[in-house]
């Protein structure tokens, strides 16, 4: 009876091993997991930025500027005189200029003014000036060698102040508006010694001792907006 016994476990115990040895052989096999992508490496280069490109010269003129080369001043006068406003408008005027060797030329300036008009004492208000700056180039046509310039006021409507007090006292005139600009805008082409003037913009030779002087009916030149005589001279000096 043991015998049997033992043998039928012997029996269950092989079985059992078989049944194990089946199952392992079925499982599936596991599957490898591929290696991560390799990255490029990632390179960094510092460039650095090269000069910003000149600005390119204006084109050198033609002829020879170093006559005319440096620093110069114009002293300028001008005088309205007639005028229902005052007996004379007088304004001394300068201009400090610089001619470069590209041909540029460039400078600024102002007008002081004034008034005379006997019998009343007539006298500026606030002592205002008139101040502008140049802008142009030079020129050459031959026997002349000069500036082109134009005149930019830095208030082309400012007003001028003046009181008249006239004989007894009885009689005070206050005037308050724009006059000088006015009247040098509304210029029509005066040509004058190889110098030309049109309004705020003017072409003069410049030669030490010489003097351009023009005059012109305002009252024809603003329809009647402004009167009186005005006359200008300009003489070109070096700085």
């Amino acid at each position: 009876m043991r015998g049997a016994q033992l043998q039928r476990v012997t029996v269950w115990l092989l079985g059992a091993g078989l049944l194990l040895s089946a199952c392992k052989g079925n499982a599936p096999t596991p599957t490898a997991t591929p290696p991560p992508p390799t990255l490029p490496p990632i390179i960094t280069r510092v460039v650095t930025p090269g000069p910003p490109p000149s600005p390119t010269p204006p084109p050198t003129p033609a002829y020879d500027i170093s006559p005319i080369e440096g620093r110069w001043y114009l002293r300028v006068d001008v005088v309205i005189t007639g005028s229902r406003l005052a007996g004379e408008l007088r304004y001394n005027g300068a201009l400090d200029l610089v001619v470069e060797g590209s041909g540029l030329v460039s400078g600024s300036g102002s007008f002081s003014p004034g008034i005379l008009s006997p019998p009343c004492d007539a006298r500026v208000v606030g002592g205002q000036l008139l101040s502008f700056i140049a802008q142009g180039t030079t020129f050459f046509d031959g026997p002349s060698l000069g500036i082109d310039v134009q005149l930019q006021p830095e208030d082309a409507q400012q007003s001028e102040r003046y009181r008249l007090i006239c004989p007894d006292y009885g009689d005070v005139r206050e005037i308050e508006q724009p006059v000088l600009w006015p009247a040098l805008s509304a210029l029509a082409r005066q040509d004058v010694g190889g110098a030309a003037f049109a309004g705020l913009h003017w072409r003069i030779p410049l030669r030490v001792g010489w003097t351009y002087a023009f005059s012109a009916d305002l009252a024809t030149l603003t329809d009647g907006a402004l009167d009186g005589l005005l006359a200008v001279e300009v003489r070109p000096m070096r700085g």
